[in-house]
């Protein structure tokens, strides 16, 4: 047990106040060393989300965005790359790696988990489970206070994004006739006529995971997109699933993915919830195949419409 070093004073918090270890004392730390293009890093603040949600006044996550390549160097393109993920959490940018080398960090991502004395308890190196991760802070909860009202407040960031019809779209479909957008922040697909109109909106516009209806579905940052006859099919990034609307009849149901990030395994899919991936970002289909690129494992896998394997 060591105790952890301040952070710099030079770095750049981009969508929240700079904050120091020490105004933190009191309430456990994790410090999330990650950076914008890495699809784990991703995944890795999605799930400390979830936990700060959970231990809501015990937990405060902050993130360290650490630039691999001159590319990366540019703050705010760092902060865009990581909202289109999802992110909901305070961000610094440690352009010079002052924080990285101050806490001895070695890869992307890692988490340290900080007690309310300010002392490195456990260190989270890669795509260490969120069952594991949830063990030591529960762990580390044991014993706190119980939090002031104010710190119960769900994280609101500085300067969000501009509300605007579309939120970062990243899959597109074009017919003769209609437009079909994965419109990702506002975890929805639209379809829309070529002068813009839209026509249906499938997905509540609410971050969850359910099949049914348009108006009752629900996606979680869906992105890639692809059409076969009637059915428009859909990488459900944020579910870890891949998904079907059925045009004719305005339904969503799953085709496989349970929500969680996990390691797919070959043979026919008997129960479409039973089965795990990991990000799926892009499809294509071809002769009865659906191809999946998963940039949680960075391969490419395939699913037969027919056979269901």
């Amino acid at each position: 047990m060591t105790l952890a070093p301040e952070l710099p004073r030079g770095l750049h918090w981009l969508n929240a106040p700079a904050t120091t270890l020490h105004e933190q004392r009191g309430r456990i730390v994790a410090l999330a060393f990650v950076n914008s293009a890495s699809a784990w890093c991703a995944q890795r603040l999605n799930d400390l989300a979830v936990l700060q949600a959970r231990y809501l006044g015990r937990l405060q996550a902050l993130a360290i965005h650490v630039p691999r390549f001159d590319s990366e160097r540019d703050p705010q393109a760092a902060l865009k790359r990581l909202r289109r993920h999802g992110l909901s959490l305070p961000l610094a940018h440690d352009d010079d790696w002052v924080a990285w080398q101050r806490f001895g960090v070695e890869s992307w991502p890692t988490v340290l988990l900080i007690d309310g004395e300010g002392n490195v308890r456990h260190r989270a190196i890669g795509a260490e489970g969120l069952a594991e991760l949830e063990r030591q802070i529960a762990r580390l909860c044991e014993g706190l206070h119980e939090p002031p009202d104010d710190d119960l407040r769900a994280f609101r960031e500085a300067n969000p994004e501009p509300r605007m019809p579309l939120c970062f779209p990243t899959g597109l479909v074009a017919t003769p006739d209609r437009l079909f957008v994965a419109d990702s922040g506002h975890h929805r697909v639209l379809e829309c006529n070529h002068h813009g109109r839209v026509i249906r909106q499938f997905g509540m516009g609410t971050p969850d995971f359910a099949d049914g209806e348009l108006n009752h579905a629900a996606f979680r940052r869906p992105q890639g997109l692809a059409l076969v006859r009637e059915s428009l099919y859909v990488a459900d990034t944020g579910n870890h699933a891949l998904r079907r609307i059925n045009l004719p009849t305005s339904t969503v149901d799953t085709l496989c993915g349970n929500g969680r990030a996990g390691e797919p395994a070959e043979g026919v899919v008997t129960a479409p919830r039973d089965v795990a991936l990991n990000q799926p970002q892009a499809i294509v289909v071809n002769n009865n195949q659906i191809f999946v690129a998963m940039a949680g494992d960075n391969r490419v896998w395939s699913y037969d419409l027919g056979t269901r394997e």
